[in-house]
């Protein structure tokens, strides 16, 4: 049986190269060999959105506490017509025998494109831990979307 939280589709990355050519008879720029500061080196953090972070720990707590019902409501209307609330309902109950209530130790927003997001979390048995985990904000709230 799939379960929903556990099953996550690998997103793929792409990077996209650029080359930069010299112009012929011109010197090349120097490099420095002086250490960067860290607040260049940093990458920049997606600002925290507390309406995401609980629609994410409220999915949790309901799929690994065997709320089926909870979860099913928290799912994007995409996820709720391709699963169904018996199969999530069976789902969940088979999550809280296997692990129970497990709260989330970490959380982070990857990314946030207006009304699609991904985030990261963790718990305290890493076969749970999510990593860019799909998020739509649909009918006035976050909904589970990975599907």
């Amino acid at each position: 049986m799939k379960m929903i939280l556990i099953a996550i589709g690998a997103l793929a990355a792409g990077a996209a190269l650029a080359g930069c050519g010299a112009t012929v008879g011109t010197t090349p720029p120097a490099v420095s060999s002086a250490p960067t500061s860290s607040a260049a080196a940093s990458p920049v953090a997606t600002p925290a959105n507390p309406a995401l972070q609980a629609a994410v720990e409220a999915y949790s707590s309901d799929y690994l506490g065997g709320n089926g019902a909870g979860a099913f409501a928290l799912l994007s209307s995409r996820c709720q017509l391709a699963i169904g609330s018996q199969q999530l309902d069976a789902e969940a109950n088979a999550a809280e025998a296997l692990y129970g209530a497990l709260p989330i130790s970490s959380f982070t927003v990857d990314s946030i494109n207006g009304t699609q997001a991904t985030v990261s979390y963790t718990y305290a048995v890493a076969t749970l831990d999510q990593s860019d985990q799909p998020w739509v904000l649909e009918s006035g709230g976050w909904r589970y979307d990975n599907c």
